[in-house]
Formats: structure tokens, sequence, C-alpha cells
């Protein structure tokens, strides 16, 4: 019987029992003509085994309710949140299946965590006190659009339409640098998803940052339109505050964020 519930055979299984038995020092089966009977040492034997047995499946039980119903509130940039991870979800429950993500999104630069979140992701560097902090990645600044609107356009920052995401500083700085006058009054959207939808569109080119917009040049969606690279004026950050016990799972989240914007940022566009 126990050979075919352990699915060897009774060759194996009676090597198993002997080895046991030499280990611990006692006989834990009498073995009579056709069947064999558990010694007193043997029936002690059963109890701690059978006890023994028990603990590990709670403790299996255990785990696996912990880990099903583990939380995690993350505090994320807006637009961070929309380009970079919303097309990884996928990827995000695949690497964390026992995890729950609750994710709030902060619009225009907010860095104040809510009392319940356990991780941060910051466009700039975060300020809080008691926090483990860690550069998420560094981008650069380029000026990209539709390719179905640049195409056949032979000077397209001179003549295509200039859209603004916060205020026109980057496109202010990229003119003069280029020496180019531009006297149209300047749209301004105010998130860079805005804009980022507005370049997929094909309603104008954009400054933007070579990983809010990783996706959409590695699919030839959007196409690099000058030479124009600069360093992104701040880094993005992942925090989380230093006491969290699942301070461990933190900061396998945040390798495998760290891990992805590699990825993103390493595709030749």
């Amino acid at each position: 019987m126990a050979a075919v519930a352990l699915n060897v055979t009774q060759t194996a299984v009676s090597k198993q029992i002997k080895t046991l038995e030499e280990r611990l020092g006692v006989a834990l089966f009498e073995r009579r003509h056709r069947h064999v009977m558990l010694t007193e040492a043997g029936q002690r034997y059963r109890r701690v085994a059978e006890q023994v047995l028990e603990t590990l499946e709670a403790g299996k039980a255990s785990a696996s309710l912990s880990t099903a119903s583990t939380t995690v509130h993350v505090d994320v940039d807006y637009d961070f949140l929309n380009l970079v991870l919303s097309p990884r979800v996928a990827a995000l429950h695949a690497a964390f299946s026992g995890v729950s993500f609750h994710f709030n999104s902060m619009v225009n630069l907010s860095r104040s965590p809510r009392p319940d979140t356990d991780l941060s992701i910051t466009y700039g560097r975060p300020s809080m006190r008691d926090q483990n902090l860690r550069k998420l990645c560094s981008f650069e600044v380029i000026v990209v659009g539709a390719p179905q609107l640049v195409s056949g356009v032979l000077e397209p920052i001179k003549t295509l339409p200039l859209l603004h995401d916060l205020n026109t500083s980057w496109w202010d700085e990229i003119l003069a640098d280029m020496k180019i006058t531009r006297s149209e009054p300047a749209i301004i959207l105010g998130q860079a998803v805005a804009t980022t939808n507005a370049a997929l569109a094909g309603q104008g080119l954009i400054v933007g940052d070579s990983l809010i917009c990783a996706d959409a040049l590695a699919q030839g969606r959007l196409v690099q339109v000058s030479d124009f690279r600069a360093p992104g004026r701040e880094d993005y950050w992942i925090a989380r505050k230093s006491h969290r016990k699942s301070a461990p799972l933190l900061d396998e989240i945040g390798d495998w964020l760290i891990e992805q914007t590699e990825l993103m940022l390493s595709v030749d566009w």
C-alpha cells in the first residue's frame, strides 16, 4: 500500500524503512509472515511524524494565504504610470502573481506619499524622512514627432506645430540653440501623457522624455526629429519607508522596475 501511495517499488520502501531504523537505532516494524506491525517505538514515531506533517501543511497554507493577501500601495508619477507601467501590467502580474497592487497617480511633481504608501515612484528626488531611496533611472530629452507628420518635411522644427507639457522652457532652449525664431502662441498641455498622445496623433512635435517615449520610439510610432539630446533636469526615484515589514518584497519590486527601465532605455531606435 505504501509503495502504491508513494508511486515507488516495494523494494525502495523497504530500503528507506531500513535506513530510517538504522539512523534511529530502534526497530519501527515487527515483521511477521504475511504482514508487518508497528512496534511500540514505531507507534511513538508515527505520532511525531503525523504532527510534523500537520505542521508542514499548516505552514504551507499560511504561506499561501500570506502571499495571496499581500497588498502593495504605490504612489506613482502620473506620466510614469500611464506610459511605462500600464503597458507592463501583465509582466508585473507574472513577476509578482501573489501581490495585489494599488496604484495612486501623482500629478505635476507631487512627491508627498500617503500614510499607507509602501512605495513611491517620483519624477524628481523626494524629500521625505525615514525612507530608503534608490534612483530608478536617468533619461535624455529629445525632439520627437509622428512619422506621418514629419515625413517629407525638410525643416520640421521651423515649420511644424510645437507642443509643450508644463511650460515652454525646453523649446525656448532648443530654438535658441538652433537660432530659430517662432512667434506663434504656445500650446501647453500640462502633462507628458497629453503631449505624447498629441504627438502620436500627429498634432505636432514635442520635447520628449526618452523613457516616457521609449515604447512609441521602439514601435516606430514616434521618431526622433533632430540630433538634439540633453540630460533630463530630474531623475526618476523609488522610495519606501525604512521600517516597512515587507521591505524584502518592496526591494524586489524596485529591482524589477529598475530592470524594466534599463531595458526600455537600451533599445536602439
